[in-house]
């Protein structure tokens, strides 16, 4: 099997390890914020954005974790290989969130988290890639 599809079917890992970070992000962020309190946002933007904060943690935690994982369980990776299902995935799920959902704050707090966790993943891979290739 050539190293592309390798790359390819290993980028397929994405999807169940950013759901698995997102989840103990979300958990992690509610406890955060439980520990905040609400009086520390006093505006409009903040209060909107603590309500869904455990949304944007998760996604950050989310996108950490897939790239931390895939780094220690895989030492050699071709980065424009191995990102390219992930983006598609997260373009395709943010594109539907907004065509066929109506946009409130869950909507926009879960787009967030995806948009999120593709950046942290593709900034974590790229800064961290394997120079021995």
């Amino acid at each position: 099997m050539s190293t592309k599809i390798k790359n390819l079917a290993l980028s397929l890992l994405y999807i169940p390890l950013v759901i698995i970070g997102q989840i103990i992000g979300n958990i992690l962020g509610v406890f955060l914020l439980s520990i905040l309190g609400k009086e520390y946002w006093f505006s409009f933007i903040l209060n909107y954005l603590s309500e869904i904060a455990f949304m944007l943690i998760g996604g950050i935690i989310g996108g950490i974790f897939a790239g931390y994982t895939i780094i220690k369980f895989f030492k050699s990776f071709e980065f424009q290989y191995i990102i390219i299902i992930p983006w598609f995935v997260s373009i395709i799920y943010i594109a539907f969130i907004f065509f066929y959902t109506d946009l409130d704050k869950v909507a926009l707090g879960d787009a967030s988290a995806v948009l999120l966790s593709i950046l942290f993943f593709h900034y974590y891979l790229k800064k961290n890639k394997p120079t021995d290739l």
